[in-house]
């Protein structure tokens, strides 16, 4: 998980900030009882918004509750006392990309870098092993596009072509859900997450630019030779098109805050890479 995915907190109203708070927390809450205590430091931004676009379907009140932080038993954190089951399926789904992005660490990457990730890999593969046979169609089209990421980055020169497995696996995340419940809601999340998944790819290969130069690894952008303007416009455009999908969902209040995600969250994170004013951006708590 890359953490790109998040709001612009200055615009949220002082409600909509607590209510993404209590997302949060409860996401890692379920990280800690689904997978272990370990597991919460896997806790993302972009699995927070996994949670909260679900939870925009649910016609039913949120029921909160205050409990003790189990990171920090000196802090309180309110929390979802309902919804189990989309919190399950966003956790599981960080366990999954997580496990993935330790293997390709151990392909790709050298000295102390690796040797991390060959243990973090083997931590979570008997988890990995377990949500693969409770759901082993969402597991086997995220490693078929991953094993189809490696092999275009080897074989193309199409900077569409590039983004195409990663955007395809977040629109599978997605929009899985509700594959067997509401064809029109799964197709409209499918291009959202498309697009989205586009998005963030090419974030990160801006993001990690200067850093992929210096240790000649593959990076889309100087593959391709694309020039910032038109990096700006790729981005751009990932963002329209998602927003374009997002405006065909019927959602409860979760609206305002998901639409400052997609609206103003991804623009906000995307020019602080672009002008690098801030350094590299991926963080993980709020």
């Amino acid at each position: 998980m890359f953490g790109y995915i998040k709001p612009y907190n200055p615009e949220l109203k002082v409600r909509e900030l607590e209510t993404y708070k209590s997302i949060y927390c409860s996401v890692c809450k379920s990280l800690g009882k689904n997978f272990g205590a370990t597991a919460k430091f896997l806790l993302s931004y972009d699995a927070t918004f996994l949670a909260m676009l679900l939870l925009a379907f649910e016609s039913e009140p949120f029921h909160m509750c205050k409990k003790r932080c189990t990171v920090n038993p000196l802090k309180k954190c309110q929390y979802i006392a309902s919804q189990d089951e989309i919190f399950r399926y966003a956790s599981a789904v960080t366990i999954l990309l997580s496990y993935n992005k330790f293997i390709d660490d151990v392909h790709d990457s050298g000295g102390f870098k690796k040797f991390i990730a060959k243990i973090l890999s083997h931590i979570y593969k008997r988890r990995y092993k377990k949500i693969k046979k409770s759901s082993p169609e969402l597991v086997v089209e995220i490693e078929k596009q991953m094993a189809g990421q490696n092999k275009i980055e080897q074989e193309t020169v199409s900077i569409d072509a590039y983004a195409h497995p990663s955007a395809s696996i977040l629109a599978h995340i997605l929009s899985f859900p509700y594959k067997a419940k509401e064809p029109n809601t799964y197709r409209i999340l499918q291009e959202l997450g498309y697009h989205l998944g586009r998005w963030v790819y090419f974030t990160d290969a801006a993001d990690d630019m200067e850093k992929d130069k210096k240790n000649k690894n593959f990076n889309p952008f100087l593959k391709t030779n694309t020039n910032p303007d038109e990096i700006r416009k790729i981005l751009n455009q990932s963002i329209a098109r998602t927003l374009a999908a997002f405006d065909l969902l019927k959602l409860n209040s979760l609206q305002p805050i998901l639409e400052n995600t997609i609206l103003q969250g991804l623009t906000h994170i995307q020019n602080q890479i672009l002008n690098k004013t801030g350094g590299h951006i991926n963080e993980r708590s709020i």
